[in-house]
């Protein structure tokens, strides 16, 4: 297996995961919204968890996607680069 086909694999393994964590975050995103905020409500059932219990899915998976993010920056920097000097008109 060559050097390029190595990291084509784990730029496409960042990527799955960043769509899969992005997920994660939408609904327990969306399902901390809308749950009840007041004192002691860290005990509510919402979808078969405890509320605490998405709030911790939650942070972890933010972190776990700021990690990622930037690896796949630093992954892709260079069509980034490409990218923003084709953007903003440079040669």
């Amino acid at each position: 297996m060559s050097f390029d086909s190595r990291i084509l694999k784990v730029r496409a393994a960042v990527s799955l995961s960043q769509v899969v964590l992005g997920a994660i975050l939408l609904l327990s995103g969306v399902v901390l919204y809308f749950a009840p905020h007041a004192p002691g409500s860290g005990d509510i059932q919402l979808l078969g968890l405890e509320k605490r219990t998405w709030e911790t899915i939650h942070d972890y998976s933010g972190f776990l996607m700021g990690g990622l993010v930037t690896l796949h920056v630093y992954l892709n920097f260079r069509p980034l680069k490409v990218f923003v000097k084709r953007l903003f008109g440079r040669s």
